[in-house]
């Protein structure tokens, strides 16, 4: 992450949309970008940029913070991208750090996908409604 081109500033929501559908930007200012969201631990903007400039090693970085995050979601989207492998260990950690930080849900679907049943049936019955759900998405009232 030493050499890059340091981006001039800050995107809004509608810049980085274009930014990433252009093609015509150098894979330089792409990393740069990354590289600043990744320091901020924007980590789903970070692997946008870094996945547009096919950036492996960037890729790889995002990788270790959320495993050291427990950011189950970002590895995921990782792992659905198919351009760097995420293996048992990987979920396994991320599923050690999501339960230290209490992200009870994240640390459950981690190690499912860790192969460790055990341990994620441990976990689900302390899943409340504050720990929030994996996906996201709003629970139908």
């Amino acid at each position: 992450m030493a050499n890059r081109e340091k981006p001039r500033k800050n995107l809004t929501s509608i810049e980085k949309r274009d930014m990433l559908a252009l093609r015509k930007v150098p894979k330089e200012v792409l990393i740069g970008y990354g590289d600043d969201y990744l320091e901020q631990e924007m980590l789903y903007d970070a692997m946008e940029f870094y996945k547009s400039a096919e950036h492996l090693e960037g890729l790889e970085h995002v990788k270790r913070k959320g495993v050291e995050l427990g950011n189950v979601g970002a590895l995921s989207w990782l792992d659905g991208y198919g351009m760097i492998r995420i293996e048992e260990a990987d979920w396994r950690a991320a599923a050690e750090s999501a339960e230290r930080a209490g992200k009870l849900a994240y640390a459950e679907l981690a190690f499912r996908k860790a192969g460790d049943e055990e341990r994620a049936d441990g976990i689900s019955g302390q899943v409340g409604p504050d720990d929030g759900n994996p996906s996201g998405e709003q629970e139908a009232e």
